[in-house]
């Protein structure tokens, strides 16, 4: 089997980017085969890059994952629960949204998305947060955080 090394403009864009911004992706800590073709846009043609609002530690458990990184810690606390992750999705949130009001709009958006409150209450949109890629949830779920959506 053989994998192409990864490349091209939205790939190189997005390295760029998040390691300007020191984010991490889940891509690059789950040491993910498909990174090249997520972030070049593959068939599609739309480059994505899920960001970790926990710096470099995933709660999502996702079967593909690997194995030692998954299960470096088998507690973790509810993000919306951590003081250190609180304070790194602000800073997150303040990169993406300088202005002021729509930074208020992400930062309601994701209390409702992490509590899964309102229209994230669906039992269709928790079940699909580990069932669908990334993008396509917020195609389908995002409707109701067009802030957010727009980082998907």
């Amino acid at each position: 089997m053989r994998e192409s090394i990864p490349g091209g403009d939205k790939y190189t864009q997005i390295k760029k980017k998040s390691k300007k911004l020191k984010l991490h992706t889940v891509w690059e800590e789950a040491r993910c085969p498909n990174l090249g073709e997520c972030w070049s846009g593959g068939e599609t043609g739309t480059a994505t890059a899920t960001i970790m609002i926990l710096g470099d530690t995933c709660t999502r458990g996702c079967s593909y994952c690997s194995d030692v990184w998954l299960h470096e810690d088998p507690s973790p606390v509810p993000p919306y629960r951590d003081e250190e992750v609180c304070l790194e999705r602000k800073k997150c949130l303040k990169r993406f949204f300088d202005d002021p009001m729509e930074h208020t709009r992400a930062n309601l958006e994701y209390a409702k998305f992490s509590t899964k409150e309102g229209p994230f209450a669906d039992i269709d949109s928790i079940g699909d947060r580990c069932d669908m890629d990334p993008h396509s949830w917020w195609v389908v779920h995002g409707a109701s955080a067009l802030t957010l959506q727009s980082l998907a």
